[in-house]
């Protein structure tokens, strides 16, 4: 799926901001000293300021994510495992659209966790019904 321009959504971009990293279409772009940005960016380039950086705003729901994933591995893993695969989709959502968002590797450790742990708890829980089936 291409990336469509942050002004113009019918339009496909053509690359993203060396300042904010959003996407935009050619005529969204301008080139100043050799580096590609949108108007906000170029503005502040040339009035000397410093253009936002990509990822820099921590992202809160990646954080819960990786909260509620490591907690569920040894509490209430069945109800805080899916809680935190859903905080992490949400993350990863706001994350994709607001670039000045970080937290991707949060993210993903979280869902990986949280899917790990999912596994673990239903071996254990499990096991532990056959164990109270198999008993005389």
């Amino acid at each position: 799926m291409s990336q469509q321009c942050r002004d113009h959504p019918k339009t496909a971009a053509a690359a993203a901001c060396a300042g904010c990293a959003d996407p935009f279409c050619e005529d969204c772009l301008v080139n100043v000293n050799g580096r590609t940005y949108c108007g906000s960016c170029k503005a502040m380039t040339i009035a000397g300021m410093q253009a936002p950086t990509a990822g820099t705003i921590p992202c809160e729901e990646a954080n819960q994510a990786l909260k509620l994933a490591v907690f569920g591995i040894f509490i209430l893993g069945p109800i805080l495992e899916p809680m935190a695969l859903v905080k992490a989709r949400q993350a990863r959502r706001r994350i994709v659209r607001d670039t000045r968002l970080a937290g991707g590797t949060k993210v993903t450790i979280a869902a990986s966790l949280a899917i790990a742990a999912l596994v673990l708890w239903a071996i254990t829980i499990a096991s532990h019904i056959l164990v109270a089936v198999n008993t005389p």
